[in-house]
């Protein structure tokens, strides 16, 4: 075994040997190292993707308000612009009871699903989503508060 080094060549054969077998040994040991590593982030990465993501959700009533406000915020257009906004999801569940009707059981009044990936995506969006109902709602109110527009009879 010839040495490439001048000072390896003066060292005894049986250094020379033992330094190269220490040489190899601590380059497979480097080897497996990187490969255990690579083997631990890949699990890791298995790992992760096996969870489902976590998700946020909240759930907004709009039943209660004036069918103004409920077109206004059910908007195409509304929509989308709020779930481009905030990243969330918005889904229209349950049906429109009128006034002082209950649904049967089993069923939901008009209310709206808003389901996001953080907890402050969905509380941004649902506050728009009543800043919206909310303004629609005084616009659309009767300017007379002694007037009840849904009275059927007066006194």
């Amino acid at each position: 075994m010839a040495a490439a080094n001048p000072r390896m060549a003066s060292l005894p054969r049986a250094v020379q040997e033992a330094m190269a077998k220490a040489a190899m040994s601590s380059q497979e040991l480097t080897a497996k190292a990187q490969a255990d590593a690579m083997k631990a982030q890949q699990a890791a990465l298995a790992a992760q993707s096996l969870q489902k993501p976590t998700r946020f959700t909240s759930e907004l009533e709009i039943n209660e308000y004036p069918q103004a406000a409920r077109f206004k915020v059910l908007q195409r257009d509304s929509l989308v612009a709020i779930q481009e906004w905030t990243k969330v999801a918005i889904t229209t569940k349950g049906a429109y009871y009128p006034p002082g009707r209950n649904p049967p059981a089993g069923e939901r009044k008009l209310y709206l699903l808003i389901e996001g990936e953080s907890e402050a995506a969905v509380k941004m969006a649902r506050k728009e989503m009543r800043r919206i109902l909310e303004e629609q709602a005084a616009i659309s109110a009767p300017d007379d508060s002694n007037t009840n527009r849904y009275a059927k009879y007066t006194v």
